[in-house]
């Protein structure tokens, strides 16, 4: 497996991999079941199809979902050769591979995070079919690769709990859940644990500190841990447990329904105390126009390049306010990376659209819920007016992002949506089914009936 942070990378990867697997002389040959995997995909991925036949798979994030069902499917059996992927591989699909090779151990001349490289280490020689691995990481000069033992020296060993300090700050502030920023991103792992143990009803079933002692119990900082320290966490955290379900307000119980820590929703509700919220609620309690939903949403996805919960940063070269806008709405609406921008910069923006734009204004929806009232049908109202399928699939209408989700690549199923013309066909679906390959509908994976599909895409239409 050949693993590059960045999706820039990859064209370069796979040019000298091809070169180095066409003037291979192992004699290698592909087996009957990768070359029946490569023979069903459809026209639209050839590169993909020869690519296999040379016993390469390339994973990303931009790749289009027949791409993903048959790399996958693959690696899993064994059947490639090289495997080369960017970060969609790190807590996927497991497969066996004996070589890990970091063919760029940064990322935006900043080293990988020890847990990313530990991670990856790790899948190095397991799967049941190997006795041994090989972990490889490049580094362009000498000087650099000191720099990154030493980097490694100081981050791995020896093996610390990242409750460690998590730990500690807990036992200051136990049920303290408005605490300073710096405090709150060492307690995100262990909330995490108090999130969980209440996703469970563990609190309504009065077995809090159980489900606490049996989640913890599972960390590597139970196991070096003292009796007794262990009795003073379980305490402190079925305190912070029961802080977080219970507020006056409302708003520790909205925070647990988003997933995130607390430091990020108040972020997002400050974010949000910028745009207009109350037109949200209007659309949720039907007293706006569904059309009023597609502006919202680009505003509401604005919010991803400035929400970090896992880290990643929004591109610093596309930071400007306007430029986030036309990331954005390109995303929305299916086009290609504008040409007056950096191509690589914007697929890692929309990447993160995808990935995170989903999570974030789910969140940010649930903040609207706790500063609005919104009931569960009012917010479900208002998540099917905003077809927020759209945000995670990069399209112009709902029908659209339906046929990404049955395989389709995002700009195909754009230009077949811009295309498309309800005086002659009033069902998108069917329209979509007229005009691709016969192939190619035959691989999509359609998640429905097309009595359903045909609701669910004309619903959708309008916005």
């Amino acid at each position: 497996m050949i693993y590059t942070p960045t999706k820039s990378a990859i064209d370069g990867l796979i040019r000298a991999i091809e070169e180095r697997a066409v003037a291979s002389p192992s004699g290698w040959k592909p087996k009957p079941k990768l070359l029946e995997i490569a023979d069903g995909l459809p026209p639209e991925v050839e590169a993909c199809k020869r690519q296999l036949m040379l016993g390469i798979g390339v994973h990303h994030a931009s790749i289009s979902k027949f791409q993903h069902w048959a790399i996958e499917e693959a690696a899993s059996k064994g059947l490639l050769r090289y495997l080369v992927c960017t970060d969609t591989l790190l807590s996927g699909v497991d497969f066996p591979v004996r070589s890990i090779i970091v063919a760029n151990s940064t990322r935006n001349m900043d080293f990988l995070p020890a847990s990313v490289l530990n991670n990856l280490a790790g899948r190095a020689g397991r799967g049941g079919r190997f006795y041994s691995g090989e972990f490889v990481l490049m580094t362009p000069t000498c000087k650099r690769a000191k720099e990154l033992f030493e980097f490694l020296a100081s981050e791995l060993p020896p093996t610390l709990s990242q409750f460690k300090a998590a730990v500690e700050v807990l036992l200051r502030v136990k049920d303290a859940v408005a605490i300073t920023e710096g405090a709150a991103a060492v307690l995100r792992e262990l909330d995490s644990f108090l999130l969980a143990a209440i996703a469970e009803a563990a609190l309504e079933q009065g077995d809090i500190r159980l489900e606490l002692e049996k989640a913890l119990g599972r960390t590597l900082w139970w196991a070096g841990a003292s009796p007794s320290l262990r009795d003073q966490v379980l305490t402190a955290s079925v305190a912070r447990a029961k802080k977080f379900q219970s507020s006056p307000d409302g708003w520790n119980q909205a925070v647990y329904r988003t997933g995130l820590d607390g430091v990020t929703c108040w972020r997002i509700k400050e974010l949000l105390d910028d745009l207009d919220t109350k037109s949200l609620a209007a659309i949720a309690r039907q007293e706006m126009s569904v059309r009023a939903g597609d502006e919202s949403l680009a505003s509401l996805a604005l919010l991803v390049a400035e929400v970090n919960p896992t880290g990643r940063r929004w591109p610093q070269d596309l930071d400007e306010q306007d430029v986030r806008e036309q990331v954005v709405r390109a995303w929305l609406s299916g086009s290609e990376a504008p040409a007056d921008l950096n191509c690589q910069k914007v697929e890692t923006a929309f990447e993160q659209l995808a990935n995170q734009g989903p999570w974030i204004v789910g969140a940010a929806l649930e903040v609207v819920r706790w500063k609005h009232g919104l009931t569960t049908s009012e917010m479900a109202h208002l998540a099917g007016d905003l077809a927020l399928s759209r945000l995670r699939t990069g399209t112009p209408s709902e029908g659209a992002a339906t046929l990404v989700e049955a395989g389709l690549p995002r700009t195909d199923a754009a230009a077949l949506w811009h295309r498309y013309d309800r005086c002659t066909a009033p069902d998108f679906i069917q329209f979509a089914k007229r005009e691709l390959p016969p192939k190619t509908v035959e691989l999509m994976s359609w998640p429905c009936q097309d009595g359903l599909l045909s609701t669910v895409s004309q619903s959708g239409s309008s916005g």
